[in-house]
């Protein structure tokens, strides 16, 4: 048999029924140590970054775990989500303007209330919500609904596309609410709005992974998959023609000079390259060949000069050197 400690009450806070009487195990790990930090006296920053970093959780989950409190009524938020006006919406550039820019999106998510009522009112809206909890295999309850409604208003993506954009994250293992709302502002950045737009990025993908694999046997990268930025990086050297054994080389040649992984650093070592017209490794080996041997012949020729000079100097005979008289 067990009781609390009379001693413990010494510091108290209080704590709906609710959570124990409804929640105790509904809510998640995550969830419950949110609210007891919310609700506890001392805690000054009650943001999603205050409490992520007190709870060594990322920010994002952090931030679904108190919206989910919100939306069951325990917490309450002052703040409102109101709908994007349309040209804050995703629009398709001209080559003058370049690649448009997209925030990320806003902690304001949707209630309860506008979620259902978009669902009933808007039968491309039900359909996305049901056809993404059979892809994703799980119910995404109220916040799941809530984040794929903000990436359809926020970033203009098309139903069609954000479901190919599921599919695609499923087949990667990927599937967290950060890594969805985070390759949907990837995809609308990049105009990837149509079906062929969306099956042609996951053909450049495949081949990625390829690239990637290979790389994860020669210089052993801890992850299965790479990161959306790495995964960039990339595309871009795939469709710039570089072969897999330059990239192979410039991250061998960033390893040299870091010590560290580092994307960008490869980066800026196959944009140097390219440069100079190396385009290939092989290019690159005689290129620096060249390079060491006139190095080599000029420390040889300073040092030939430096001989000659003191063969001179010896035969002008010793130097004399007389002092002072006082």
């Amino acid at each position: 048999m067990y009781k609390l400690n009379p001693s413990a009450y010494d510091s108290v806070f209080v704590m709906p029924d609710a959570v124990v009487d409804k929640y105790i195990f509904l809510a998640s790990e995550l969830q419950l140590k949110a609210l007891l930090l919310i609700a506890k006296n001392g805690i000054e920053d009650k943001s999603a970054e205050g409490l992520a970093s007190l709870l060594k959780k990322n920010a994002d989950d952090v931030r679904d775990a108190l919206e989910f409190w919100v939306s069951e009524g325990i917490l309450i938020s002052d703040r409102e989500y109101t709908l994007p006006v349309k040209n804050e919406k995703m629009q398709k550039p001209t080559e003058a303007e370049g690649k448009p820019e997209f925030r990320t999106l806003p902690n304001i998510k949707p209630t309860m209330e506008q979620v259902i009522a978009r669902n009933n009112e808007d039968k491309d809206i039900n359909y996305l919500f049901n056809e993404a909890q059979k892809m994703l295999g799980r119910t995404i309850g109220w916040d799941g609904q809530a984040r794929l409604l903000m990436v359809h208003d926020y970033y203009g993506l098309p139903v069609d596309v954000i479901l190919i954009m599921l599919s695609y994250l499923v087949s990667t293992g990927k599937t967290s609410s950060s890594e969805i709302t985070n390759t949907a502002k990837y995809w609308a950045e990049h105009s990837i709005t149509t079906h062929e737009a969306a099956n042609d990025y996951i053909d450049s993908m495949n081949g990625v992974q390829t690239v990637y694999d290979e790389m994860k046997k020669r210089f052993g990268l801890g992850h299965e998959r790479p990161s959306v930025k790495q995964a960039a990086y990339l595309a871009d050297w795939i469709e710039a023609g570089f072969s897999n054994a330059l990239i192979f080389k410039a991250y061998d040649e960033m390893v040299e000079h870091t010590g560290k992984p580092s994307f960008a650093y490869v980066n800026k070592i196959l944009i140097g390259w390219n440069e100079k017209g190396l385009k290939t490794a092989d290019a690159v080996e005689k290129f620096n060949e060249t390079k060491n041997t006139k190095g080599k012949k000029k420390d040889k020729e300073a040092v030939s000069f430096d001989i000659e000079k003191a063969e001179q100097k010896a035969k002008r005979g010793p130097i004399n050197i007389s002092k002072r008289k006082a």
